[in-house]
Formats: structure tokens, C-alpha cells, sequence
């Protein structure tokens, strides 16, 4: 996947994020619920790398 196509993803799930615990806030969720889902959806979609095992292609399995 090109680089530029992930973070377009990565920046239109924060906003839509963004945009969800603004809606929260509105209908009465509590802010540290709030705070703690949000944060933690946005740490995973900034910490996702698809190209972080690329070295691992080579292997082979043994099929005795």
C-alpha cells in the first residue's frame, strides 16, 4: 500500500475519532471514558505499520 493512501486512512480515522468523542461529550459520556477510548484508538491507528515485517518474506517453512 502506498505511504500517502495510509496516512490519508490514518488522518480521516482520527478526525472521524475527533468528531465521535465531540458527540460524546454532547450526549453526557464521561470525559475519562471518553478520553481513554479515544486516545487509545488513535495510539493504535498511529502505531499500525504494515511495513514493519517485510525482512520475515524469506522464510520457509519445513515440510518433513
Amino acid at each position: 500500500m502506498n505511504k500517502a493512501i495510509l496516512w490519508i486512512i490514518k488522518i480521516v480515522v482520527i478526525m472521524t475519532v475527533l468528531v465521535l468523542m465531540t458527540i460524546g461529550t454532547e450526549l453526557g459520556m464521561p470525559v475519562l471514558i471518553k478520553n481513554i477510548i479515544g486516545l487509545a484508538i488513535m495510539y493504535a491507528v498511529f502505531a499500525y505499520n504494515p511495513y514493519k515485517n517485510e525482512d520475515n518474506e524469506g522464510q520457509n517453512l519445513n515440510k518433513d
